[in-house]
């Protein structure tokens, strides 16, 4: 411990009690089934949400409190897929909550690519926006890691769409 640390004054909590420490913070999905992209069916995943009951619950260290991280920020998120079949699909983002901006990491076929979400620097005013975050390989495994962002709203939805699907309300 440093000399400052040993006499600096505890701040106190302010109106967005996000402070705490949280045991197993990343969080991983493995979708339960493969998504068979003859069928040409859209899937779904919704993450960083309220009514799931998902965010972690610690303790704040400077008070001794309980303490909930709303909204998970920078908690990590592994999602496995597995697709079968031929026909290409893509990896849709939609920004539930609002306004987005964020970094997520796609892994399929032994490659490892950085995605920006959005390539613009933010999307998500009507909350119906989406945006093609991936084209993903035919007959393949992958993982999605993901942290929400501070300052981006939340939940978001993932979505595993056909490369053909028109999409009423997500616009690339």
């Amino acid at each position: 411990m440093n000399f400052f640390s040993a006499l600096a004054k505890q701040l106190p909590i302010d109106e967005h009690p996000l402070r705490g420490t949280f045991v197993k913070a990343d969080l991983n999905y493995k979708l339960q089934h493969s998504i068979d992209t003859e069928a040409g069916v859209g899937y779904a995943l919704l993450l960083a949400d309220s009514q799931t009951g998902e965010y972690l619950r610690g303790t704040d260290a400077t008070t001794g409190l309980p303490a909930e991280n709303y909204g998970n920020y920078g908690v990590i998120y592994n999602i496995d897929y597995k697709l079968k079949g031929d026909k290409p699909y893509e990896l849709w983002l939609n920004p539930w909550g609002g306004m987005f901006a964020g970094v997520g990491v796609l892994e399929q076929g032994g490659q490892r690519k950085i995605i920006n979400i959005p390539e613009s620097p933010a999307f998500g005013r009507l909350g119906e926006e989406g945006f093609c975050i991936a084209r993903l390989e035919p007959n393949s495994e992958g993982r999605f890691t993901w942290s929400p962002p501070g300052a981006s709203n939340l939940p978001i939805r993932l979505f595993w769409l056909p490369s053909d699907y028109e999409a009423p309300y997500l616009h690339d």
